[in-house]
């Protein structure tokens, strides 16, 4: 693909903004608003077609049930196109450096880091919420978009992920576990169904600890 070309009739690329094992990333404007999409391209054409088909379906279902997340911190998810047989993930697209290179200019601040912290958590905690179920599977630095006053986007809901670990990506390209930056810890899997005061749940997807206010990590007592 190359800059410029139209996406189902409807997507213009823009620019190429990233790269993975699953396929494409590209910012795209939608022709008939104008509007600023981030189109994500996910490669099927390796795999033998009733699994190709699978892939896709599971895609569709994906994709339209991450976008009943209507939450002020999750980039919107928007109905998936097809293009020369290969489907397209369409999602808000948000202008803002994500954590990670904010981290890579150096630690933050812990009231600074504990806020952005609090969003990515309330995000996650509606998504996970009983009445939506939704897990996002892969968060990570580069997935949490940081912009004006601190405003936290989490992006990255209903794209495909992959591995022995993972029913629900069998088929699709394998992707890395996430690589953390020096004093991140992932959270695990709710532990208990119950809530309250009480319930022993954690996040898996929740970062934990001083995160990213330390190079140390961070130890359990």
């Amino acid at each position: 693909m190359e800059r410029g070309d139209l996406i189902a009739g409807r997507y213009r690329l823009d620019a190429e903004v990233g790269t993975g094992g699953a396929g494409e990333v590209w910012r795209a404007t939608e022709q008939a608003s104008n509007t600023p999409v981030t189109l994500h391209r996910v490669r099927l054409s390796h795999l033998p077609p009733v699994e190709r088909d699978r892939a896709r379906g599971r895609l569709r279902a994906e994709a339209g049930i991450a976008s009943l997340l209507d939450h002020p911190n999750i980039a919107s998810v928007y109905p998936p196109v097809e293009h020369d047989g290969e489907p397209w993930l369409v999602s808000k697209f948000v202008a803002a450096p994500s954590l990670a290179e904010l981290m890579a200019a150096g630690p933050l601040t812990p009231h600074r880091a504990a806020g952005i912290g609090a969003q990515v958590a309330g995000a996650l905690a509606f998504a996970h919420s009983p009445a939506l179920g939704v897990v996002h599977r892969a968060v990570t630095p580069r997935s949490v978009l940081v912009g004006a006053g601190d405003h936290v986007t989490l992006t990255g809901f209903g794209l495909p992920t992959a591995g022995a670990g993972n029913p629900q990506g069998a088929g699709l390209a394998p992707t890395r576990p996430p690589r953390w930056p020096t004093g991140w810890r992932a959270a695990r899997r709710p532990t208990s169904s119950r809530s309250g005061p009480r319930s022993t749940r954690r996040w898996r997807d929740v970062p934990r600890g001083v995160t990213a206010t330390s190079a140390r990590p961070v130890r359990r007592r």
